[in-house]
């Protein structure tokens, strides 16, 4: 795996690939979990067969193989025919998440710790949060409410600093996908 790392990290340094839109800042491209293997990029032609390329010299090197069968591509925001066109490059079948790509407030909310680990969560389901907890923590009630006896990023700062150490759910969906 460190040898598929290293090439799929000088990928930056090529013209024609693109991180994805929600990836460029923090230059993601793979994250791993278990047996797992989720590459990010832009969805264009080139952008998609770089990465593939790096993975089918890492394949010849280790022996590892992709299985089709088993594997899938998600898109979001493309065209039919994009989409139509990665698919017969690739020979892997279109998959779908769970809620669509644009993920609603209360399938985010529901499993936000899953979610957070693998994509940025959109400000306004992280402010959703925050106001719940918030609530929750001045009036004992997840009703959202106006009232607060402490600014909210005094409430997020640790105990050592004098306050309740509640974790900051913006910083720290950075900091999970990040990892």
């Amino acid at each position: 795996m460190e040898y598929l790392t290293r090439n799929l990290k000088t990928l930056n340094q090529i013209p024609d690939f693109n991180y994805h839109p929600k990836c460029a800042k923090l230059q993601i491209l793979q994250l791993g979990f278990a047996d797992d293997l989720f590459l990010f990029c832009r969805g264009d032609i080139g952008s998609i067969k770089l990465p593939y390329n790096c993975f089918m010299k890492f394949s010849k090197a280790s022996g590892l193989e992709i299985n089709k069968k088993k594997s899938s591509i998600f898109f979001g925001g493309m065209s039919h025919d994009m989409q139509a066109d990665i698919l017969e490059f690739l020979g892997i079948q279109k998959g779908e998440l769970p809620g669509g790509f644009n993920l609603s407030r209360v399938f985010c909310f529901s499993i936000q710790t899953y979610w957070a680990q693998i994509f940025m969560l959109p400000k306004k389901i992280t402010k959703l949060i925050e106001a719940i907890c918030r609530s929750f923590l001045w009036i004992g009630d997840s009703s959202i409410s106006k009232k607060a006896l402490l600014a909210w990023e005094k409430v997020c700062q640790p105990k050592s600093a004098g306050s309740f150490n509640v974790m900051n759910i913006s910083l720290w969906n950075k900091a999970a996908i990040s990892k």
